[in-house]
């Protein structure tokens, strides 16, 4: 990795260091909320067949690694902030979870080929300097019959998207009180920001390859480039537009369920 890629993900791990003792705890509070229902449903499709060698990628304080632990799986989680691996590995021992919990670079993956049956991801890939060389590494240390489920979505698209910034503001416009009001609790680290400036994650956010790339278009060509056989996708959340008079439904949020085998 250059020297530019590698200060963006140090700039990205400290970030989420400022941010780990609130969204460790937000995560708990909502561990039983509608978001990781839908998460630990689309996951249990698959993992529920047999015990499974699983990689979290982008652990955080350990949410899918505590659920899938429980499951009886043999997790291993990555991270690259250390304020998130030390919630994980606190949040995996309250629960009597066993997890190899490590702080390792997602694009850059200290496994051998075909090591996992699982990998899992939420809300990471739009994080990363370099999101072509982790799904490649991703591919790479993944299991010819094993499958990817990756949670993410168009988070800063806004900055650089007509479309979608036109859909922010006006999403800002019609929930302009409640926005302020997340924004004064985000003074005293509350909810809104679990403790990080978003003056920050935007600072970030703009300098990053996805916040310019329309998914999940881009991630099925790349991830198909890279050789995967089968990218599954599916739309949690999307918006909807006028373009030349007629609506049109544009994605926010996404499933993404990726094989190396038909």
């Amino acid at each position: 990795m250059d020297g530019q890629k590698d200060k963006g993900l140090e700039a990205v791990g400290d970030y989420w260091t400022t941010r780990s003792e609130g969204f460790s705890a937000y995560m708990l509070e909502h561990l039983d909320g509608d978001e990781n229902k839908l998460y630990f449903s689309r996951i249990r499709e698959f993992s529920r067949i047999r015990k499974m060698k699983v990689l979290d990628i982008g652990c955080g304080p350990g949410m899918f690694s505590m659920v899938l632990g429980k499951d009886g799986h043999d997790v291993t989680a990555i991270d690259y902030s250390d304020g998130m691996i030390a919630k994980a590995r606190q949040n995996c021992a309250e629960a009597g979870v066993p997890a190899n919990i490590i702080k390792m670079d997602a694009q850059n993956l200290e496994f051998e080929d075909g090591t996992f049956d699982l990998i899992v991801s939420r809300k990471v890939v739009w994080n990363l300097p370099d999101p072509v060389r982790a799904y490649k590494e991703w591919l790479r240390v993944l299991k010819d019959d094993g499958k990817m489920i990756l949670f993410d979505g168009n988070y800063f698209l806004r900055m650089y998207d007509d479309e979608y910034k036109a859909n922010a503001e006006k999403q800002f416009s019609e929930r302009k009180a409640e926005f302020e009001k997340m924004r004064k609790e985000a003074e005293v680290g509350t909810a809104y920001n679990q403790g990080g400036d978003p003056a920050v994650l935007n600072s970030i956010a703009e300098g990053l390859p996805l916040s310019r790339e329309r998914r999940p278009q881009w991630d099925v060509g790349v991830l198909t480039e890279l050789g995967a056989k089968s990218v599954r996708v599916d739309i949690d959340t999307f918006f909807e537009t006028e373009r030349d008079g007629e609506t049109v439904s544009l994605p926010n949020t996404f499933i993404l369920t990726v094989s190396k085998q038909l």
